[in-house]
């Protein structure tokens, strides 16, 4: 679930559809031979895949941020558990610094950030593997 939500709360999906990489007739499937090869490249295919570590990420798009320190903006991930974020974009009229400050009040589910700039923030945010 690798997603992007722009600043009107659209959620945009990122993974593709997978399509398949072989046909598989039912001459195929009467050559136990065959099928076992078949089924044996599919069963490696699968463990390969379950191998490799892909945490989610979600990016929150141009959330318009002020420097007063005393709005919580709230990102509802739901990933469950502790997560990394940082900021991948930045616009600021100003040119201030970006500074993005943790809320106590973020858990499992929803990462909580005060703003200390004014502008226009992406915020990256991931699972932790």
């Amino acid at each position: 679930m690798t997603a992007r939500i722009d600043s009107s709360g659209t959620v945009i999906t990122l993974a593709s559809q997978a399509g398949l990489d072989e046909v598989v007739s039912a001459e195929d499937v009467k050559d136990p031979a065959k099928l076992a090869q078949i089924l044996t490249r599919i069963l490696k295919a699968q463990s390969e895949i379950r191998r490799r570590q892909q945490p989610r990420w979600i990016d929150f798009e141009d959330v318009a941020v002020t420097n007063a320190g005393t709005v919580l903006y709230r990102f509802e991930h739901g990933f469950g558990g502790r997560v990394r974020w940082w900021p991948v974009n930045w616009t600021s009229a100003l040119n201030d610094w970006l500074y993005l400050v943790e809320d106590s009040t973020t858990d499992e589910n929803t990462l909580v950030l005060r703003s200390f700039s004014g502008g226009t923030v992406t915020v990256r945010i991931q699972e932790e593997a």
